[in-house]
């Protein structure tokens, strides 16, 4: 039995349910690009993969990355990819970007400007001195439905041997994803 404040009872165990609600990839406004990036652990090789792709406010593909990160958390994964994304839109002499990812924990921690500790402080304080490269640079978190580009390019790293694979032209496969995001396609997350 659902109530008002989201809270179901079922056998006895008190559960948190959350509405249905509709997510899409939404374009930067002019003259931002956007970077979205993924990380990803696939649990049967314990391997770890990032990847990314910058588009400008029409949705157009721009440059894409993938890595093959070796063993390593998807949250450190998540961390490599948003570094990388950054110095590929450093290394290209963009001003204005918007930042999103799907880990919420990493958004977090960048935005609150903390280093962590032990592996992570390393990537975090790279990701933090990258930010200053831009003129503004803002950072935001997407449902993983929202980030379904970023996802395939992760995916990709998978299957490379391990290193950094740059993508000028959009690698095969991604088409679809893009042209849905461009046109704003809605997904449900239940």
């Amino acid at each position: 039995m659902a109530t008002d404040t989201g809270l179901a009872l079922a056998a006895n165990i008190l559960v948190h349910t959350h509405p249905p609600k509709w997510v899409r990839w939404f374009p930067p406004d002019y003259p931002f690009l956007k970077l979205n990036t993924d990380g990803a652990m696939a649990h049967s090789t314990g391997r770890a993969s990032a990847g990314g792709l910058l588009r400008d406010h029409g949705g157009r593909w721009l440059h894409g990355f993938a890595i093959n990160i070796g063993p390593q958390s998807s949250y450190m994964a998540e961390l490599w990819g948003c570094r990388t994304g950054l110095q590929l839109a450093a290394d290209l002499g963009i001003s204005h970007l918007v930042l999103e990812m799907d880990s919420l924990l990493a958004v977090q921690m960048i935005q609150a400007r903390k280093t962590g500790d032990g592996r992570t402080s390393v990537l975090l304080s790279d990701i933090l001195h990258l930010l200053s490269s831009f003129t503004v640079c803002t950072i935001q978190h997407t449902l993983r439905e929202g980030n379904m580009a970023a996802d395939f390019m992760a995916s990709i790293g998978q299957h490379l041997t391990q290193g950094t694979t740059f993508f000028s032209d959009p690698p095969e496969g991604i088409g679809s994803i893009l042209h849905g995001d461009s046109i704003g396609t809605l997904f449900l997350r239940t």
